[in-house]
């Protein structure tokens, strides 16, 4: 992955999610693989949030990238 200001970056990460009883039947029926589409989603906001920020900003907005990435994870998986 590259910043901004194209410095190379490896990021680890770990995904946690809780699929809740009332929207268990979305997750189950209506996605033909949830956890497929939950890594996708979350790779992909992950890599658009490294790739517009600069790597000064992303070590010092490691709290804001995260909240950003749990907020576009949890509305696509809503959608």
């Amino acid at each position: 992955m590259l910043t901004k200001d194209n410095v190379p970056v490896t990021i680890d990460a770990i995904l946690r999610y809780k699929i809740i009883d009332e929207r268990a039947n979305d997750a189950l029926l209506n996605v033909e693989n949830f956890n497929e589409m939950i890594k996708q989603v979350s790779q992909t906001t992950l890599r658009n949030n490294i790739g517009s920020s600069l790597f000064q900003e992303m070590l010092s907005k490691r709290e804001e990238i995260n909240y950003n990435i749990k907020s576009v994870v949890s509305k696509e998986s809503f959608n």
